[in-house]
Formats: structure tokens, C-alpha cells, sequence
């Protein structure tokens, strides 16, 4: 269905500005050429005015670079005479002729290379330019160590304006091959860059470490900032934080690592979704967070990158930072930052890892003998005769054996990376694949990365990050008619095989289940999807200072599948109509973002970043399935819809929305201790009316950073900052046509003869006034770095209040529906503390960290209308979960047991239970009515944890290092829809071994009921006896790694080479009694979480990895 509410935002509009997008570049370059061919040189060409009296030289070169793009270099021997006072007046004239007056009579001269400046003593150097060409170039040693001394191991060395340049090695040493005088630039992350120019003598090298809180630079929503400098909710991950985990998905990275982010792994099937929550659930609707990738935004575009091409992730959990990304950031922002080449050397990197996985846990089952037992009993006690009278099959088939396997896991991840001061590009593939735990599933994801900036001119910069991927996923049936819930049921009394090798089916007294390990090879599911994902850019630097940024984001992927069902017949299990359905989705994200940056700082005191831009983004899915049945076999070559010939289906549509916003945002900051900043964002979505199609949200942050104040004197705090936020987010992930009448297609016949005809009505109620959820948000935080930056801590209090929730109400029939459109009536919050705290030190050659973050969480629904009445939500059963205010989004909702009947005369005493006899559950008359029904049910379990947390160690000792990561929740109920199946009424499907603890007579149990094929008394009702508390703590990933000796690597000409053991999910320590408590959404339609109904389970993985660098 084609959207025609699209204002000015749809694609033919997004088309033209792509034609414009390419009339700029063009006119940039045609600028750029004849500016190259007309202009001199920058310092020739650039006037400043500069007025100096009595004041060091070296003070004045500072005063140059502050009003110009001028960097001046020089030795530390030139110190005595940079300490040279002069006076000098001038205006308007350029860095060349102010140099020339400034040095006259002085022994210093300079020399011009691009925007460098280079002095040097006239005395003792000559100018570079001078030199013969031919002239001999020198051996250049040295070492570089930190201020304790200690060797730094691959430092790069590079020659300035070159790509020639080395690595120290393990003793912190180089040796390097230039020309007498060139500059040598020295970089090294965690420490200041440093130049010096080349010498004969050796050189020691001291690099000062930089203040890792107030340089570290992070990526906010449209641009960087130096962390000391923030004053929203923001935190980051680094590619290392990333890299110790093998994991297949971005996001399953962030799981432990980031206080106030939950991630709940959906099953363990390989590809499977993953649940991430910034600050709890937002509202009853989609409460998943924007994604922005190397500045494009999505939804839906995590799954098809490569862990190993990620730089760093920034989450972005307040109003205030997120609040730049307006109608999509309600939810939080997770900002992915790819890598980049980088200026030095050209890089080899090979990764290559290998593992095998198993389930993490089996459960208990019944044998053959005690199935049989058990079987007989409940037929007994339902009034039946026996049928098995102990055959003596002793443990019979395990099978969860027979689907379940250990699966291998390999990734492998190849990329080149150079740079120099013009270009920087990285080139990258990457090939992972995972087999599942359950056989016959399996996912391949490959991927091609190619990153790439370039500085065409001074002023021009062009550049793309480009990710092609293609997934491949055979899938077996999970949930509810899943293999692992078919493997649990099956009766052990079944072997695997026929004697002639087919699969056995059930037989007398077995059921009418298909095999598990036929079912699971019969799962004949195929998903194929090849993505473009990316951004072409350019830069153009308008002004000093002021720069235009135009960027073409792409997100286009078509994706195909398959569902072919065959026939079989096994025993008394058979499918004799065989179908096949297929479809197609093709998919397209064009953004055009449009951003002007201006970034100034006044008189060394007043730092001011200025931003303004337009985004204008277009989404289309075109949709198209296929469906018959009856083929003539299940040869694969036949699997095709026109071989069917059958009950042929065919479905399409096509749907489209967009998206234009206009965005600002001002930041300030005096004495770099009194900051403040400010957002706004305009947004416009064809998703709503006209009458409320634009939404504004704005948001203000502050920070004071107290340690800078002249009456603060703690000496081992180096940064204390307070800060605090407000802002308002919305929510535009209603649908697309919530404020308009939707028309149903229906058939119909008519005449004589009769005919079929189609006819389209209303296909449910509409809103036309429909608006944005809106969400304010509050935050204050404090952010602490002391002890020389050994600690880093931070804290927050955040207050999250949903407005405008959009719920469906009931309604009188008489309006023609039986409930309304959807209206903007409910309201919602989320409170919490979140707390981070990293400790990094070393003794000698030993290094050390520890750190961890923890988050608390309340959610509680506020309104729901003026009715208030609660929503309630069929999910299993009589299983509900309900919405209620004053309590969480979702509660499970049912009765409260209360022991075991164990005689008639309890039964008796009892309210009225309608069928029940002595060994039957009794339920709690909560309304005091004496009588048990629907209306005694109540909350009996909340999903949501009341805090969750992680715990990382990192020790290092010379080559050797290790890695550990906890992570784990405590306070969450879940409903254990494995121990329903397993401990209740049917005597032809398996059970647990718990069941063998049931009620045979009084005082025999006072929670296990009698078993019975007849359940008149309804013990299996959804209540409290299937909630378990799901608190676990889990070592989530272990690493051990070598580096080995650089000596031993260099005849093979490999620079680094390092071999790591990993373990993941190794332990897990919970009371809960599934496969395992990390229950995430099951059913995308119901959001409900924390609901175990058997899917898909989890896996522990060891594996081995190389890495290796040339």
C-alpha cells in the first residue's frame, strides 16, 4: 500500500536532492581545481594582525597558531633562544612576511612545509630546502619510554609529510632510515603525539601521557567531543572492550560492559535477535534503541556488520545527548563508529578464530522405565487401565542427545590500513559461521569494508565508509512447535532409527509427535540477505573555522526466503500434503544529512561549537510471498512455487514513509570549567496527520567541573565535574498509517452464475489527531577521575516519564469496531541509579584493571486513559500478562497456589475448587468470595530485574595476558513455560524428573500434584508455581592471550603476533531450574519478556584465536 501523506518528504524529493547532492560536489571540485591552479600558497595567502610587546618568542609562535592554521615545530635545544623576548606591531599581513620581521637579527630561522612551520637554529642547521637532494641519509636510533622510565612497545615513528617510518620494538628501541633534518613524529595512544627533528646522535624519547578524562575524545550525535567537556549520559566502548568478546552481533558486545544498557539474547540460535534497553522499557510499544552507523541511522542494520571492523561505541542514555536525533532517540541512541585507516605505515592484520560450542545445560528428563511408570500411573488415576505394566526398557533414548550437537565456530577477519596526511583508508573482509547447538542450523555472514577519506585540497574533503554483507541462515522450527520442545516430549520409549535406518515414529501409546532429529532435518528453512550499508561525504572547510559537511547515507538490502515442508511418515506421526512458501523483501533507507559546524575559542577562555542541519530521509519495503502445496515429491530440484499444484497464494505491498527534520545545537564552555549546552530538533514524519506532523524536541545539559575552582585543593583528584540535563524525546514507531482509515481486501460472490468478487471495507478504527509519544527526561550525574587517572567513576540519577502513550481502547460495537484507533492517552516512567567505576594501575611489568557498573530500575506505569481500564494480553494458554497502573509494563498475571489438597476433608474446608480430589493443587481464594475462578488471579511475577551489572578484570605481565567479564541481574521472575509442559496432565509426552516427586497419598508432597491424563481440577492454570526467580551472575567471557617475542617474528617479516584462548558463557550461577534464566522477547507481537517456552537454548563456546600484524 503506497503512502500518499508524505508532505515534501517523499522520494521523488529525496531523488532531487541526490541531483543536487551531486551539483555541489561537482561545483566544489571546479572550485577546488581552479583554486589550485590560481591561489599561492596557504601562509602566502593568509593576513593576520598581531601586536606583541616584550614577550618570549615562543609565546608569540603560540598567539600565530591560535589565529591561524599554522603548527610550529622545534627541539628542545631551541629553548634558550625561544625564550627571547620581542615586540612587534602588525595588520593584515601574512605568516611569511610576520616571520621574516619577527626573526630578523635572531639566530632562529624557519622553514614552510604545508601548514607546519619547522625552526631551527641558523647557526647549527641548515634549511632543508637548501639540502642536495643526493645527500646521504643517516641512521636515525633511539628509545621511547613514559615518564617512569619504562620502554613504550610499538610506538609509531613517522617521517613527517611521508609514509616512511617504523615501530619500537619490546625494549621501546627503532632504527630508521631519513635525511638529516626531517621531522620525526612520535604517536602513541594514551600519550601526547611529539615532533622532533632527526639527529645522528641517539635519541631518548620521553611521550607524556594525556589526561585520559579530559582528551578522550568520544562521538556524539553529529560530531566528537572531548569527554572532559560532556555533560550528558554518555558511554563508550573502544574496540578492544569489543574485540575480547566472540560474539557474532554489535550489539550482543555491549551486554555487561555499559551501566543502564540491558541485553537480553532472544535463544541461542545462531543469528538470533538480540534485546537491547537503554534506561528500562519506554513504552508498550517498540521500545528498541536508534542505531547510527558511522553517522547513518537504522533500526535494523546491526546485524550485518563485523565486530572486528568497530572502532567504538558510544550510547547515548539522556535526553541530552540523544535529543539531536529527536522522533527516533526515545529509546536511547547507540552511536557506531567504524574503524579508519590511520596516518604511518601500511598495516597488515590477519584474525582467525576457531571454536566449538555446546549447550550450556540439559534437562532432566525421565528414562523409559520411569516414563512407562509414570504413564501407568496417571492412566490409573484418571479411572483408565495401565498399558506399559514395566516392560523394563531401562533408560531408553536421550533426545536432546540426538539434536542437540557440539557445533563449530570459525571467524576470520583479513584488512589492510594506511595513511598519510592527504588520504586514509582501511580495507577490510571478514567471513563468520557459526553451526547451531541444534543440527541442521547453521549462519554465515560475510562482509567487505572499505573505508576511505581524502583531503582533495586544504579546504576539500571527500571520503565513504561502505560495508557489503551477505547472511546466509538455514533455521529449524523453534517456539511452542519447535525441535527442542519436540526433543523434550518426545517418549524416551521411541528409538532414534528404524532397523532399516529411517526415523522411528511414535507408536501405541507414544502419541502422534513427529521425530525431533527427522523434524529437525525437515526444517528445510532458508534466509539469504545481501546489504549495501554506508555513506558517501564531503567536507568543505567554508571559512576558519566554520565547516560544511553533506553526507549520502545508503541502507539497501533484498532479502529472500524459503519454507519448504515435506511429507514424511514415521509411525503415527505424517504429513501427507507437502507446501512450499517463499517471499522477498526489498528494502531501501536513502538519508541526505546536511550539517554546517562552527568551532571558535576566544581569548584562551571561551570555547564555543556551534551546529545547524537538515536531514531528509525516504524508506521503502516492496514485499512479495508466494505459497502452494502438493508436489509431486520433495526432491529439492522441485522445490519450486511452480511446481506446486495447489492452493496457490500470492500476497505483495508496498509501504513508504519519511522523514524531514531541521536541527541545531550550541555548546559553551568558559575556562573549560563552567559548560553548558543546548539541542533542538524539528522533526516531520509522514506517519501522522497533518495536524500534528511536526514535533520539536528540545533539550539543555550543564556541567561544572569544580575541580578547576581555585578553592578546590584535593590532591589526588585530578577532574571532578558535576552535571545535569532535561530534554524531551519522541517516538514515530506507531506504524505508518495510525491517523488514517486502512482499507481490507474481502471476496465475495455474487450472480447467477455466481461469481467471485472482491470488495474492500475499513479495516479497523483510525485517529486522524494521532501524535508523538513524547518522552522528558531528567538526569544529574557526577563524573570523578583522581589518583593520576588510576580511577575513573561515575554516577547518575535519571527520572523517564513517557507522555502521550499511544494505546488501542475499547469501544461500543456500535462504532463498527471493537476498539478505537490508536490514542495518545497513556504515560509511563522509568527511574534509576547507574553506577561505572574502572580502577588501572601496573607494579613494574605487571599491569592490572578492575571494573564495574551497575544499574538499578523501576518501571510503573502511570495512566492508561480515563478509563484506566488494564490491558491484558493472551500469551499461553490461560497465561496473561497485564498492564495495570501503579505496576510494570506486562506482569505475569494468574493464580496463587497454596500446597497440595491432601484429603477430602481440606477439600471441604476449602473455598469451592470445582474438580478437585486429594493431590490436586489449591489455589487461593484472594477476593474472599468462596469460590475459586477467574477473578482470584493476581500479579505473580514481574520480568524486569531490580538492578543488573558487569565486572571486568584485565591482568597483564609481560607477553602474557588475561581477561574476565561478569555480568548478571538480580530480581527478575520468569515463567517457565519448560516446567508446564514437564509436570503436567498427558500421558504420551516425556516429563521432567522433578515430577517424580509428585503426591501418591497424604503427607507425600505438598507441591508436586498427583499425575492424571484427566485434569479436572486444572492444576497446569497459569499461576505461581511456574514462576522462578531468574537472578543469575554468569562469566560471560574469559581470554587468555601471548604475545610472542618480537625477535622470533622478524625473519618472517610479521611485525606482531599474538595467540589467545577464550571461553565464552563458562558458568552460570542461578537457582533457576531451564535451559537458562537469560530469557529475552519471545514473541516479536507481544514484546513480553522473561516467558521460557522452550525455544532455542543457549551455548558455552571454547576457542582458540591468532592474531597477527604486518
Amino acid at each position: 500500500m503506497k503512502n500518499n501523506a508524505t508532505p515534501y518528504m517523499d522520494m521523488a524529493r529525496i531523488f532531487n536532492s541526490l541531483r543536487i547532492f551531486s551539483v555541489l560536489i561537482t561545483i566544489f571540485l571546479l572550485a577546488e581545481n581552479v583554486s589550485a591552479k590560481s591561489a599561492v600558497s596557504y601562509s602566502q595567502e593568509t593576513n593576520i594582525s598581531i601586536s606583541v610587546k616584550n614577550k618570549e618568542l615562543k609565546n608569540v609562535f603560540r598567539e600565530i597558531e591560535k589565529k591561524s592554521q599554522f603548527i610550529f615545530i622545534f627541539n628542545d635545544d631551541m629553548n634558550d633562544l625561544l625564550k627571547k623576548k620581542v615586540s612587534l606591531t602588525v595588520k593584515n599581513e601574512t605568516v611569511d612576511s610576520i616571520l621574516k620581521k619577527l626573526l630578523e637579527g635572531i639566530d632562529v630561522s624557519y622553514k614552510l612545509s604545508g601548514r607546519q612551520i619547522i625552526i631551527f637554529n641558523s647557526k647549527t642547521k641548515k634549511s632543508e630546502s637548501s639540502k642536495d637532494e643526493s645527500q646521504v641519509p643517516i641512521i636515525v636510533k633511539g628509545i621511547v619510554t613514559d615518564k617512569l622510565n619504562l620502554p613504550l612497545v610499538g610506538v609509531t615513528v613517522i617521517v613527517e609529510g611521508t609514509n616512511t617510518g617504523t615501530i619500537t620494538d619490546n625494549d621501546g628501541q627503532f632504527s630508521l632510515k631519513v635525511q638529516e633534518g626531517a621531522i620525526l613524529t612520535f604517536s602513541y595512544l594514551g600519550f601526547k603525539s611529539q615532533s622532533i627533528m632527526a639527529a645522528k646522535e641517539v635519541l631518548k624519547i620521553v611521550l607524556d601521557e594525556e589526561d585520559k578524562l579530559l582528551n578522550e575524545v568520544v562521538v556524539i550525535g553529529y560530531g566528537t567531543q572531548k569527554k572532559g567537556d560532556i555533560t550528558g549520559a554518555i558511554s563508550t566502548l573502544n574496540s578492544k572492550d569489543i574485540n575480547k568478546i566472540s560474539v557474532a552481533g554489535v550489539d550482543q558486545a555491549l551486554q555487561g560492559q555499559v551501566a543502564g544498557v540491558q541485553v537480553t539474547q532472544s535463544n541461542g540460535a545462531p543469528g538470533a535477535g538480540i534485546q537491547v534497553r537503554i534506561r528500562g522499557i519506554g513504552t508498550i510499544g517498540d521500545s528498541d534503541p536508534l542505531y547510527v552507523i558511522d553517522g547513518v541511522p537504522t533500526k535494523d542494520g546491526v546485524n550485518s556488520l563485523n565486530t572486528s571492523d568497530i572502532e567504538s561505541i558510544s550510547v547515548l542514555k539522556d535526553a541530552s545527548s540523544a535529543a539531536i536525533y529527536g522522533a527516533r532517540a526515545a529509546n536511547g541512541v547507540v552511536l557506531i563508529t567504524t574503524k579508519k585507516g590511520k596516518i604511518g605505515l601500511t598495516r597488515v592484520n590477519f584474525d582467525m578464530q576457531y571454536g566449538i560450542q555446546n549447550v550450556a545445560k540439559k534437562l532432566d528428563l525421565l528414562t523409559a522405565d520411569q516414563y512407562t511408570m509414570i504413564s501407568d500411573e496417571a492412566l490409573v488415576n484418571a479411572g483408565k487401565p495401565a498399558v506399559w505394566n514395566n516392560p523394563g526398557l531401562g533408560k531408553g533414548t536421550d533426545w536432546q542427545d540426538a539434536v542437540l550437537r557440539s557445533a563449530v565456530f570459525q571467524k576470520y577477519d583479513f584488512s589492510v590500513s594506511s595513511g598519510n596526511d592527504k588520504t586514509r583508508y582501511v580495507l577490510g573482509v571478514g567471513h563468520y559461521s557459526q553451526d547451531g547447538v541444534i543440527k541442521y542450523s547453521d549462519f554465515t555472514r560475510s562482509n567487505i569494508r572499505f573505508n576511505l577519506d581524502s583531503k582533495v585540497t586544504d579546504k576539500f574533503k571527500i571520503g565513504t565508509n561502505i560495508n557489503l554483507s551477505r547472511i546466509n541462515e538455514n533455521l529449524v522450527d523453534t517456539e511452542i512447535s519447535g525441535v527442542v520442545r519436540a526433543a523434550i516430549f518426545q517418549p524416551p520409549t521411541i528409538p532414534v532409527y528404524n532397523t532399516d535406518g529411517s526415523y522411528a515414529g511414535p507408536g501405541a501409546n507414544e502419541g502422534d509427535a513427529q521425530n525431533p532429529l527427522g523434524m529437525a532435518e525437515r526444517s528445510d528453512m532458508n534466509l539469504k540477505k545481501n546489504q549495501l550499508f554506508g555513506n558517501l561525504f564531503i567536507e568543505y572547510n567554508l571559512i576558519p573555522d566554520l565547516i560544511f559537511k553533506s553526507s549520502l547515507g545508503l541502507n539497501i538490502y533484498s532479502s529472500q526466503s524459503k519454507d519448504f515442508n515435506p511429507t514424511f511418515s514415521e509411525g503415527n506421526a505424517n504429513r501427507t500434503i507437502n507446501s512450499l512458501s517463499q517471499g522477498t523483501v526489498n528494502y531501501s533507507d536513502i538519508t541526505w544529512e546536511n550539517t554546517i559546524n562552527y568551532s571558535k575559542e576566544f581569548n584562551q577562555k571561551h570555547k564555543v561549537n556551534l551546529l545547524v542541519g537538515n536531514t531528509l530521509e525516504s524508506v521503502k519495503t516492496d514485499q512479495l510471498t508466494g505459497y502452494r502445496e502438493s508436489f509431486s515429491n520433495n526432491d529439492e530440484y522441485l522445490q519450486y512455487l511452480n511446481a506446486g499444484s495447489a492452493n496457490d497464494q500470492s500476497r505483495g505491498n508496498l509501504t513508504e514513509w519519511s522523514l524531514a527534520s531541521f536541527y541545531g545545537r550550541a555548546n559553551y564552555s568558559y575556562l573549560d570549567k563552567y559548560l553548558i549546552s543546548t539541542n533542538v530538533r524539528i522533526d516531520g514524519s509522514s506517519r501522522f496527520g497533518k495536524t500534528n506532523r511536526w514535533g520539536v524536541f528540545p533539550s539543555v545539559s550543564a556541567g561544572w567541573r569544580i575541580s578547576k575552582e581555585s578553592f578546590f585543593k584535593v590532591p589526588f583528584i585530578d577532574d571532578l565535574k558535576l552535571r545535569g540535563s532535561w530534554g524531551q524525546l519522541g517516538n514515530q514507531d506507531i506504524g505508518l498509517y495510525a491517523f488514517s482509515s486502512v482499507m481490507a481486501q474481502s471476496f465475495y460472490t455474487f450472480g447467477n452464475p455466481q461469481q467471485l468478487n472482491v470488495s474492500y471495507a475499513p479495516a479497523s478504527d483510525y485517529n486522524p489527531d494521532v501524535k508523538w509519544e513524547t518522552t522528558t527526561q531528567t538526569d544529574l550525574g557526577i563524573d570523578l577521575e583522581s589518583f593520576n587517572s588510576k580511577l575513573s567513576f561515575s554516577a547518575d540519577y535519571y527520572y523517564k516519564k513517557t507522555s502521550d502513550m499511544l494505546l488501542i481502547l475499547p469501544q461500543a460495537m456500535t462504532s463498527g469496531f471493537s476498539t478505537t484507533g490508536y490514542e495518545n492517552v497513556g504515560s509511563i516512567e522509568n527511574k534509576g541509579l547507574e553506577f561505572q567505576f574502572t580502577w588501572r594501575d601496573n607494579i613494574g611489568d605487571f599491569q592490572y584493571s578492575f571494573g564495574a557498573n551497575l544499574a538499578t530500575l523501576k518501571n510503573k506505569v502511570l495512566s492508561l486513559g480515563s478509563m484506566g481500564k488494564p490491558i491484558n494480553s493472551g500469551l499461553f494458554f490461560d497465561l496473561s500478562t497485564r498492564t495495570e497502573v501503579g505496576h510494570s509494563i506486562r506482569e505475569f498475571y494468574g493464580y496463587v497456589t497454596d500446597g497440595i489438597f491432601q484429603d477430602q476433608t481440606e477439600i471441604n474446608a476449602h473455598a469451592t475448587q470445582p474438580g478437585a480430589v486429594p493431590g490436586d493443587i489449591r489455589f487461593k481464594d484472594l477476593n474472599n468470595d468462596n469460590k475459586i475462578d477467574s477473578n482470584d488471579r493476581t500479579f505473580i511475577g514481574n520480568p524486569y530485574p531490580d538492578f543488573y551489572y558487569g565486572i571486568n578484570a584485565s591482568f597483564a605481565y609481560k607477553n602474557f595476558d588475561l581477561s574476565l567479564l561478569f555480568q548478571g541481574q538480580q530480581g527478575n521472575d520468569v515463567y517457565n513455560g519448560t516446567k508446564f509442559w514437564l509436570t503436567n496432565s498427558g500421558y504420551n509426552f516425556n516429563k521432567g524428573t522433578q515430577i517424580l516427586d509428585r503426591w501418591t497419598g497424604p503427607g507425600t508432597s505438598n507441591s508436586e500434584p498427583r499425575v492424571t491424563t484427566i485434569d479436572s481440577n486444572q492444576n497446569s492454570r497459569a499461576s505461581d508455581r511456574y514462576i522462578e526467580d531468574g537472578s543469575y551472575l554468569r562469566l560471560k567471557n574469559v581470554q587468555l592471550g601471548y604475545t610472542l617475542p618480537e625477535d622470533l617474528l622478524k625473519k618472517a617479516g610479521i611485525t606482531k603476533a599474538r595467540i589467545y584462548f577464550s571461553g565464552l558463557n563458562l558458568l552460570t550461577f542461578t537457582k533457576y531450574s531451564g535451559y537458562d534464566p537469560e530469557v529475552g522477547m519471545s514473541r516479536s507481537w507481544d514484546r513480553t519478556i522473561g516467558f521460557d517456552e522452550v525455544t532455542y537454548p543457549q551455548n558455552k563456546s571454547y576457542n582458540i584465536g591468532v592474531n597477527l600484524t604486518f
